[in-house]
């Protein structure tokens, strides 16, 4: 997840300000590595995979407010299986790299669906 630092870095220098989405399955993978270092718990996995990835998952929301409140509600539940650290990074992903591209993708017309997105 952090190797994105190279792409980021070309696509600031050819752009402005440049939107990119992030590849879910990799991002996927990634918190459920992290997740399976923190605990033996597999429903708990489960769940957050679930509430990030899932159908309506965080990774599905359209709106700014909502993943803010959502993101909350997020980490007090699952706080327990993240350094905060990785958390604050995942949400920033998230964020910056998933739900805001997405938003601005709907607000030009472009149809866009997370399973689009190297799935």
């Amino acid at each position: 997840m952090f190797q994105e630092k190279a792409l980021k870095k070309a696509l600031s220098h050819a752009f402005k300000n440049p939107l990119y989405f992030l590849c879910l399955r990799h991002l996927r993978d990634n918190v459920s590595r992290h997740v399976q270092e923190q605990t033996t718990d597999k429903k708990a996995l489960g769940s957050i995979l679930e509430r990030l990835f899932g159908v309506g998952g965080i990774q599905s929301i359209r709106d700014e407010s909502e993943f803010e409140t959502r993101w909350y509600e997020f980490e007090v539940k699952h706080k327990d299986h993240f350094t905060k650290e990785y958390l604050q990074s995942v949400e920033e992903r998230f964020k910056d790299h998933v739900v805001l591209p997405a938003i601005v993708m709907e607000k030009c017309g472009t149809a866009w669906s997370p399973f689009n997105n190297n799935r």
